[in-house]
């Protein structure tokens, strides 16, 4: 609870004003440090590197799209220029990244590709726990 409250307290100092925005973080958050914890854990390999590889560049992107779109939702006009200019830079700094760690840094595809599904899974989470509990979700 107290670590909860620690994390809800720094999204909301860092601009993150959306209630479910910051929920969404959260999850992601808790998926991608346990899941990152209890991979590295059990397996100290290559595998396991490129899945924290994975989770961080996820995370990080997510964070970057969820400031994005808290903007563009609350903004007037011109948010669509920067919602594509964000989208585009992001796509060519992680494609980037992802060509480095595959081909230079011979990190394994599947540690990286399961490393950036926690954040379709922190997505899905999300949503079930509105599904069960019934809220209403028209965005996600």
């Amino acid at each position: 609870v107290k670590l909860n409250r620690s994390l809800e307290k720094s999204l909301f100092q860092r601009g993150f004003r959306e209630p479910e925005v910051r929920a969404m973080i959260r999850c992601q958050f808790y998926l991608a440090v346990i899941s990152t914890a209890l991979v590295l854990g059990l397996a100290r390999n290559e595998w396991a590197l490129g899945f924290l590889a994975g989770t961080s560049l996820g995370t990080l992107n997510f964070l970057a799209l969820a400031r994005v779109i808290q903007e563009f939702v609350h903004a007037r006009h011109g948010g669509l220029t920067a919602l594509l200019v964000s989208f585009y830079g992001r796509l060519v700094l992680a494609g980037g990244l992802l060509f480095a760690l595959i081909v230079w840094a011979r990190i394994p595809v599947t540690g990286l590709l399961s490393g950036l599904s926690t954040v379709v899974i922190s997505i899905f989470l999300w949503g079930g726990i509105h599904f069960v509990y019934g809220k209403n979700v028209k965005e996600a």
